[in-house]
């Protein structure tokens, strides 16, 4: 599962939110990637997976879920795969590893990036986790985009240079995002890519720092570090976290282990929801008997 950054002081506010609004790009000096943690085998399943899958649409949705998130992901996958289906949008879901002795699920997200967007012919994608659901199923996410991605903020602003768009994780909407102690960085559960060279090259940027000391356990230290040279690319929306990044966001609400709720376990709070969903339980039960039957 990606980190979401809380509660972390005002260091990640000053440095996003410069990043985002002021920062000056400079030519970034992106050192050669010559990919040797690759886990082969695995790397080469996604290949063959994506020459053989049909990728056309105009919109899709990654997802990469871990073997351990498997608990809940059994629940979510067959929803996002539906909801994909519905709005004719492509679906891809990398489940395996892409770096040898790297489980974490972040750094095969870029990864998976990295060998997907010269394939698709997919203009923007949203990137998922697996302990997320589409709350508005009969709503695309098309509208994030003009209404967040694109959203203009002041009379010189240039939102369509964006290629990276995240929602905003802050405490309260009603606080600006530069008090101090407020908000703590994007939310990397769920977000937006257009399928641009300088993304690419963001998330190239991104992917090799992790081979930097500081940055190797720290998906979300990497991006810190990568993100300043693109303040005009890359942008975050704090008004988002009511529809995205919070178990209570009305469009795509994510779960994580809370010790001081009931249920604390991911799949409890996910199955519960889906419970009182008028759609996603019955999308979800459709999907489990349409899998039995082909075994």
């Amino acid at each position: 599962m990606s980190p979401t950054i809380r509660r972390r002081g005002a260091v990640l506010l000053i440095s996003f939110c410069l990043s985002a609004s002021t920062a000056r790009e400079i030519v970034e000096d992106i050192p050669l990637e010559r990919f040797e943690d690759d886990h082969l085998p695995a790397l080469q399943r996604l290949r063959g997976r994506l020459e053989s899958s049909l990728l056309n649409q105009s919109r899709g949705i990654l997802m990469v879920s871990e073997q351990t998130d498997s608990v809940w992901s059994d629940l979510s996958i067959p929803i996002w795969e539906e909801y994909a289906r519905q709005h004719d949008q492509g679906f891809f879901l990398q489940r395996e590893p892409l770096l040898a002795g790297q489980a974490f699920s972040g750094w095969t997200t870029l990864r998976t990036l990295i060998e997907l967007m010269p394939k698709v012919q997919w203009k923007y994608m949203l990137v998922v986790t697996s302990n997320a659901l589409p709350a508005k199923f009969n709503e695309t996410w098309d509208d994030l985009i003009t209404s967040h991605m694109r959203a203009k903020r002041y009379a010189n602003d240039s939102p369509e240079k964006r290629v990276l768009w995240f929602p905003w994780d802050c405490e309260d909407d009603s606080v600006s995002a530069f008090t101090r102690g407020t908000c703590y960085g994007p939310f990397f559960d769920i977000f937006i890519v257009q399928q641009k060279p300088k993304a690419s090259k963001i998330i190239s940027s991104w992917f090799v720092k992790r081979k930097v000391r500081k940055h190797e356990d720290s998906y979300a230290k990497a991006f810190q570090a990568t993100a300043p040279p693109y303040g005009d690319y890359i942008f975050y929306r704090k008004a988002a976290t009511a529809e995205i990044g919070l178990p209570t966001s009305s469009r795509f609400p994510v779960w994580k282990f809370e010790a001081n709720r009931q249920p604390r376990q991911v799949r409890d709070q996910m199955f519960a929801f889906m419970q009182k969903h008028p759609m996603l339980g019955p999308v979800g039960n459709l999907k489990q008997r349409q899998l039995e039957s082909e075994l």
